[in-house]
């Protein structure tokens, strides 16, 4: 993140603070949920909905960055699917928001790296675990193999890559030598439980995934992208007592392929009626819930989750010293050497389960 993003972010969450959380820290544009994976655990590659062309989608870009949100994360979908994304990014840089992609890395070849690392201040690859398990639950042959490649191009070019894996039933026993394996190229790592939690997933052993990976980070043998307190909450978050903590609408939101407003990325129909469209609705009243009674009811219905782009906002929220640490570290320290075991490229031995 550059100096100016960090000055702007550090403005925004004060202002939020101290003014009653009046304006959201982060907004969400899920430009596209066309997809090129099948994810077992996601329905948006399934979903057909119209979304905004090249002048639409750059009026709900500058609606967004006008409102005075300090970071705009663009998803999907496959983002990159989207010819324009690069304008769009653009546009909200132009504004001096940080910008931020999630994407699956299928579409990232040497080109491709370098415009994105120009482009975005963060870059986030999904990554699940080694190439059977990965290709498993994203429904491709080979994704495994085209996301590592991915990392390893946008490393090259300068990029600050980040990983984000789904906690599954899959994946839980190899998450650890994953990151590991990845260390060389990857700046920080983010993990999240699928959403809702498959019954499958058994919360002791995700209980010791979680202090696998926090001893990991105590070591310095990688960079945490989520609060701490997060990280351990997942294990609680499985076993069905985790608190909610949310804070959609609030401090973020997101706007869907057609323009739509919605309260929270992960949960669409969270609300029973629309929030209105970022193309004709003013976001100061689509997200002022004394004008969206009915609207809202649904946000205070909803049991929670457990996510990166919600639950972790509000955390970091809540703790400011924490928020300021880990923004200094993304920003600065992930840019030094990291330590390895053996050096570049080891194989580290397997954790025990």
């Amino acid at each position: 993140m550059s100096a100016r993003g960090i000055i702007r972010m550090a403005g925004a969450y004060l202002g939020a603070r101290f003014r009653g959380g009046c304006r959201p820290l982060a907004a969400y544009y899920n430009v596209t949920f066309q997809c090129n994976l099948k994810c077992s655990f996601c329905s948006n590659w399934r979903v057909r909905v119209p979304e905004l062309d090249r002048r639409g989608a750059l009026r709900a870009v500058e609606a967004i960055c006008e409102y005075g949100v300090p970071a705009l994360g663009f998803s999907g979908g496959e983002p990159l699917l989207r010819r324009d994304i690069y304008s769009l990014a653009s546009l909200a840089r132009d504004y001096g928001l940080t910008t931020s992609i999630n994407t699956n890395g299928i579409l990232v070849d040497w080109w491709t790296a370098r415009r994105l690392t120009k482009t975005f201040d963060y870059i986030i690859v999904s990554i699940d675990g080694f190439s059977a398990t990965h290709d498993s639950m994203r429904g491709v042959a080979g994704a495994q193999a085209r996301a590592v490649e991915a990392i390893k191009l946008l490393s090259e070019a300068g990029a600050d890559v980040g990983v984000n894996t789904v906690v599954h039933p899959a994946n839980v026993h190899e998450i650890p030598r994953l990151w590991l394996n990845l260390s060389s190229y990857v700046r920080y790592y983010s993990v999240q439980p699928v959403n809702p939690p498959p019954s499958g997933l058994d919360a002791e052993r995700v209980h010791r995934l979680i202090g696998v990976l926090m001893r990991l980070w105590r070591e310095r043998l990688l960079v945490l992208g989520v609060p701490e307190l997060y990280l351990m909450g997942i294990p609680l978050y499985v076993a069905g007592v985790a608190p909610k903590i949310c804070d959609a609408g609030k401090l973020y939101f997101a706007v869907q392929p057609d323009g739509e407003i919605i309260p929270c990325s992960p949960s669409p129909d969270l609300v029973p009626a629309s929030l209105g469209n970022v193309c004709c609705t003013p976001l100061s009243e689509a997200l002022n819930p004394e004008a969206n009674r009915q609207a809202w009811r649904g946000i205070e219905a909803c049991g929670g989750c457990w996510l990166t782009c919600t639950t972790a906002i509000s955390m970091y929220y809540r703790r400011p010293l924490e928020a300021a640490k880990r923004y200094v570290e993304l920003s600065f320290a992930t840019r030094a050497p990291r330590k390895t075991r053996g050096g570049r490229g080891a194989t580290p031995g397997k954790p025990k389960y």
